[in-house]
């Protein structure tokens, strides 16, 4: 007995199996990751990103609250690696995120429950296959380096409630920092992390595992506190820069809710509810969210009571937050959830199969093939069924909306650069002068394919966010029109529908476009009295 309480204490996530299942994970992970990830610039934000990462921009123009500064300074990093397809590049941070945060996932459960094995894998295959982690593991967001951090965080919660030390004290503070610095939802679960810290100061507990005695010392909150401050410093830093621009008050409010999202962050919505709802089932149409409610009636029993109220809180908090929020893009907030869900799942498969039922591990490890079997039929069963997708009723070119939300798999869709590529053919086409108006969700291939890949007139001002000449066009739509076209220059937008088109120029957009962009025209000259103006698709 005394020999044993002197072997040195090896945590379990320090063996060498629990090493080899990590690297395993992350490289069949990382695998199918980068091999579907997207190859060319992308819609929206996931353009944004690239264009921030290929101009080294920390703080954005959004608020503090979508900077995420270390996904640009990932992303500004792999620009040194030597591989073709820069925008692939950058959304490889992503793909190698997600398959660290699934290797992270797979050594938790191994952790929780090591008599059955398969618990890991299974959670691993539940996280890694739902659609919403697979879509943003294939390109540029910053929900999965989040969901990266969070996993480390669990795993450093673990080892730090197991057995109390400084260094978890150290890394537990820092990753959470370090989530923060990449986006503000880190912040959710971090009451969690500093209660826990507190309580193993104040309370003192002894094991029959180690000779040590299981208690931190006060210095363990100070010591929290600076390593947090030190992973999210570049955000830190961020808000103290405008801080003495804009003052304290509207830097704390800008790095918590952005410009405008105040009203959605603490709001919410019926039919945010509804399709939340519908976002966790398509995520998972298998056996994980019986097993995961499994999981967490059984929680407390396999963890331990300190452990499962973490546990419980992060998972509790996070539903909370994503399932009433009201924005466009609310089911890429459900992440840290489907995280919880799997762990929660692997779990629940680990009580079920503890006396051998073979059959339930097969049938549940089975059962995660339904997830992309149901995302490839996904698309033809929305069209037949005229269900509502993300992104609204917007048709883009070149873009099969259903497949575009629908599949997580992005090494087929080039639907962005295509479009912006022929756009700049058009626009070369129409002269060496244009002004060419574009939305959010365009600008930034449009951006990307003209001033990276060099394609399209060599003088084309783009006028999606120059603010003198929207005011221009704002203030006197038909004077500017005119002026452009006295000085030949040809006008155009990428939309016809309100909302995408700036509001002053809509009614002088043609019916139709040309190609894959909207001629705008000034009006015809009135006609002299008696005689009755052209019809508009004359102009």
């Amino acid at each position: 007995m005394q020999e044993s309480l002197q072997q040195p204490y090896r945590p379990p996530d320090q063996t060498p199996s629990a090493k080899r299942l990590w690297f395993l994970v992350a490289a069949v992970a990382t695998t199918l990751f980068l091999l579907t990830a997207q190859r060319g610039p992308a819609w929206q934000d996931s353009g944004i990103f690239q264009w921030r990462m290929y101009t080294t921009d920390l703080k954005g123009w959004m608020g503090l609250a979508l900077a995420h500064p270390l996904l640009i300074i990932l992303g500004r990093s792999v620009r040194m690696i030597s591989l073709p397809g820069e925008p692939w590049r950058f959304n490889a941070v992503s793909a190698i995120a997600a398959a660290v945060a699934t290797a992270n996932l797979t050594v938790i459960v191994r952790r929780l429950v090591p008599k059955v094995p398969v618990a890991a894998y299974f959670a691993a295959g539940a996280f890694g296959l739902a659609h919403t982690v697979w879509w943003l593991a294939t390109i540029t967001e910053s929900h999965m380096l989040l969901a990266a951090l969070m996993s480390g965080e669990l795993l450093a919660l673990i080892s730090l409630i197991r057995k109390p030390r400084i260094s978890m004290v150290l890394l537990l503070g820092l990753l959470n920092g370090l989530g923060v610095a990449t986006h503000n939802l880190a912040l959710l679960a971090l009451p969690a992390y500093a209660i826990a810290v507190v309580v193993l100061v104040l309370v003192w507990r002894t094991s029959a595992k180690s000779v040590e005695p299981r208690r931190l010392g006060w210095w363990a909150i100070p010591l929290f506190v600076l390593a947090w401050c030190a992973g999210a410093a570049p955000l830190i830093w961020l808000t103290i820069q405008m801080a003495g621009q804009a003052g304290a008050v509207s830097a704390i409010q800008s790095a918590l809710f952005g410009q405008s999202w105040q009203g959605q962050v603490l709001g919410g919505s019926g039919r945010a509810i509804t399709f939340g709802l519908g976002y966790i089932i398509y995520n998972f149409p298998n056996l994980v969210l019986p097993l995961a409610a499994v999981g967490l009636l059984r929680l407390q029993r396999r963890v331990g009571t300190g452990l499962a109220a973490a546990l419980m809180y992060i998972t509790v908090i996070h539903f909370v937050f994503a399932i009433r929020y009201p924005v466009s893009d609310q089911f890429m907030f459900f992440v840290p959830f489907y995280l919880m869900v799997a762990l929660l799942a692997g779990l629940g498969l680990a009580h079920l199969c503890e006396n051998r039922r073979r059959w339930l591990k097969i049938a549940a490890v089975a059962s995660l093939v339904l997830g992309p079997v149901a995302y490839a039929a996904a698309p033809a069963a929305a069209k037949a069924m005229k269900l509502p997708l993300p992104g609204g009723k917007r048709i883009l070119p070149f873009r099969d909306h259903a497949r575009y939300w629908l599949t997580p798999w992005k090494h087929n869709e080039d639907s962005a650069g295509r479009f912006a590529r022929k756009a700049m053919e058009q626009l070369e086409d129409s002269g060496d002068f244009v002004i060419l108006f574009a939305d959010s969700t365009t600008y930034w291939p449009l951006r990307w394919v003209s001033r990276v890949e060099g394609k399209g007139p060599k003088r084309q001002p783009v006028g999606g966010t120059n603010t003198d000449m929207l005011k221009d066009v704002t203030a006197d739509p038909v004077g500017f029109l005119q002026k452009a076209e006295r000085g030949g220059n040809a006008v155009f937008v990428v939309s016809n529908v309100p909302g995408y088109c700036p509001e002053a120029l809509l009614p002088y957009v043609d019916d139709k476009p040309t190609g894959v962009l909207y001629r705008v025209r000034p009006p015809p000259p009135k006609a002299p009295p008696g005689e009755k103006n052209p019809p508009n698709s004359a102009w």
